[in-house]
């Protein structure tokens, strides 16, 4: 029987921690990503992880962050995507527009949770860096996005690498 092909854990906010969370505890997960999530309730902060980890994140930092950036000890990245918030993330950006949730919401609010980015770009870039980060640590293919900013995505900062 041949080794199963690698998998990898993603999650959003809470699931975010969870999919940090779920590295230490399940060898079977190859690399985690975290979409905008604290690492609340969690032994990860202090005590890094071993295999490959992505933040991608809204918020300029964050306690937990910093800390598991400091103990990692795989390959580890944090991104983080200008103009954005933590539900910019999600699909909910789309249905924010036509729903009228602005008119609803101060603007400090509005923007807090869903950015200022467009939907479409926001999604447009989730789906590519994710990808991208799978691709390289599931499939053995890298890609140039992961190692330094890029041109073509100017909304996206490095912030923290290791490895």
């Amino acid at each position: 029987m041949r080794d199963p092909a690698p998998i990898g854990v993603l999650g959003h906010s809470m699931g975010g921690a969870a999919a940090a969370e779920a590295l230490p505890q399940d060898r079977r997960f190859a690399a985690g990503l975290d979409l905008d999530g604290g690492l609340f309730g969690s032994p990860v902060p202090d005590e890094g992880l071993d295999r490959p980890f992505l933040l991608f994140t809204a918020l300029d930092d964050h306690d937990t962050w910093r800390r598991r950036h400091e103990h990692q000890r795989g390959w580890g990245r944090r991104l983080r995507r200008r103009d954005s918030g933590q539900l910019s993330f999600t699909d909910l950006p789309h249905a924010a527009g036509p729903g009228h949730m602005a008119e609803h919401a101060p603007p400090e609010v509005y923007a807090q949770l869903f950015g200022t980015i467009a939907p479409e770009r926001a999604t447009e870039l989730a789906r590519t860096y994710v990808r991208v980060y799978f691709d390289r640590f599931l499939r053995g293919r890298p890609s140039p996005l992961l190692n330094a900013p890029s041109p073509r995505h100017p909304e996206i900062s490095f912030v923290r690498s290791r490895g």
